[in-house]
């Protein structure tokens, strides 16, 4: 139970560096590195197990004070993004030893990454929250969970946070469908990228012109449905190193339907 808890939460915290860290998750993936490998003890000692008493006294008050079971995680990942540049820089030989060498050395140190770690989950959608929640307090309950994280291209976004109850749209949507089923109906903030019908130079030059003028937005990736065109394009753009790309889970005929039946 407690094995299946870690093994999960390591991999949400994988899809979440690859959120906000997309070239910092790329380099270490090229290398082999998993989050299992450098994490583990963050997470089953909250980052006692290589931290000075003072430190863990005030890093375990910011913990106590949220009561807030997840905040680890962020925490976590501001201490690597931290730590980008040198971790970037490091040849496969070092990658290693730089990641366990990663802590907080004092107060000002823990002071700095908790208001980074703030600004990061202010910045993550909230159903990372819940889809870590099934994934580690409820893991016996959620098998499904496993199928997710084994296939989930990157963060998956279910159709309720993408639509507000009021019908505006939270984040900025590249939809994959064909240009002809996009301009028959397709959602206010969306823009097309029919990636099956683009040459390779055009795919590239069109990923090129939406990386510079999407910068600092949070984008959602759909298709059609679940599969398809919104996975080709979610590996095209995590290649391409654009940050917070997220995956519609029901794609544009899932989000219909439960529009039709007054769900959203």
């Amino acid at each position: 139970h407690d094995l299946k808890t870690l093994r999960r939460g390591l991999e949400m915290f994988g899809l979440l560096l690859q959120y906000h860290a997309p070239r910092m998750h790329h380099h270490l993936s090229e290398h082999g590195v998993r989050a299992d490998l450098y994490a583990t003890s963050w997470f089953v000692t909250l980052f006692a197990g290589d931290s000075s008493i003072p430190v863990v006294l005030a890093l375990w008050d910011q913990f106590l004070l949220r009561e807030d079971p997840f905040f680890v995680y962020f925490v976590a990942l501001a201490l690597l993004v931290r730590e980008e540049e040198s971790i970037m820089a490091a040849d496969e030989a070092d990658v290693m030893e730089l990641l366990r060498r990663i802590k907080m050395s004092d107060a000002e140190e823990v002071r700095r990454a908790v208001q980074a770690a703030e600004e990061f989950d202010l910045e993550t959608p909230r159903s990372f929250r819940r889809q870590l929640y099934r994934a580690t307090v409820q893991n016996e309950a959620n098998s499904d969970v496993d199928e997710m994280l084994l296939t989930a291209p990157c963060l998956v976004l279910p159709p309720q946070e993408l639509v507000k109850e009021s019908g505006k749209v939270r984040f900025f949507v590249i939809d994959t469908r064909p240009q002809e089923a996009f301009v028959l109906g397709a959602l206010p903030t969306a823009v097309n990228l029919d990636v099956a019908s683009l040459a390779r130079e055009e795919l590239d030059a069109k990923v090129a012109e939406l990386k510079k003028g999407l910068a600092g937005q949070h984008i959602c990736i759909m298709g059609s449905d679940a599969g398809g065109s919104a996975r080709v394009a979610v590996s095209v753009l995590i290649a391409a190193h654009f940050p917070r790309i997220s995956f519609l889970e029901t794609g544009f005929g899932g989000l219909v339907g439960l529009y039709d039946k007054g769900q959203l």
